[in-house]
């Protein structure tokens, strides 16, 4: 340690604290001065400790007090990217990225599962609908072709009832404009056909 009369030699005989003058020479332009701030400490109020060949501080001793310089870095708000994050936060991340995986899926399974459910009910009805249709295309022309040969077959009953002239059998033809006067007309015995188109034509 640097002993009492080497130290008042290097500070000039005194000391300051907080903003004080210091002064290596009191004939040196140069040195370094500052704002006075609360009061001066001479070195005489330090005293020597021989056993711990150290000075001992006053009790109202101050020390000054230095702005951080403006150049020195400040510390980081956050940690940096490569630092360890606990165990029990990664694990806590994990475990809900895994559940949220988990609800996820079967989110997908139950909606996957009511498509094909509606899909399949969808085809069913089509089907169906297609069996009506082509069930009722059928029978319509079943029913053309069975009136096409109740035509030809109307004709010729016509023609073979007696007493009838060609204007006559066409005014018959056209009596017989629906499926049920045709099924009618063939029940009849060819002695009712004839009554029945002189009743329709007025000729009684």
């Amino acid at each position: 340690m640097v002993d009492y009369e080497y130290l008042k030699i290097v500070v000039g005989g005194r000391v300051s604290s907080g903003n004080n003058s210091i002064s290596v020479d009191p004939d040196d332009t140069d040195a370094t001065t500052f704002e006075p701030e609360n009061r001066t400490v001479g070195i005489e109020e330090f005293s020597y400790d021989p056993n711990s060949d150290t000075f001992i501080t006053p009790n109202n001793y101050e020390p000054a007090y230095q702005p951080p310089s403006p150049n020195q870095p400040s510390p980081p708000s956050h940690p940096p990217l490569d630092s360890e994050v606990p165990i029990e936060k990664q694990n806590c991340h994990k475990r809900r990225r895994s559940e949220y995986g988990g609800s996820s899926s079967a989110v997908g399974i139950n909606n996957q599962g009511n498509i094909l459910e509606n899909l399949s009910v969808g085809i069913g009805t089509i089907a169906v609908n297609f069996e009506k249709i082509s069930n009722m295309m059928e029978k319509r022309e079943k029913d053309r072709d069975r009136d096409r040969e109740l035509e030809g077959i109307i004709w010729d009953v016509i023609k073979e009832i007696p007493n009838l002239d060609d204007i006559t059998r066409f005014k018959t033809v056209e009596l017989l404009n629906t499926k049920a006067k045709k099924d009618f007309f063939l029940k009849m015995s060819p002695e009712e056909r004839s009554s029945w188109i002189n009743f329709k034509l007025g000729n009684n």
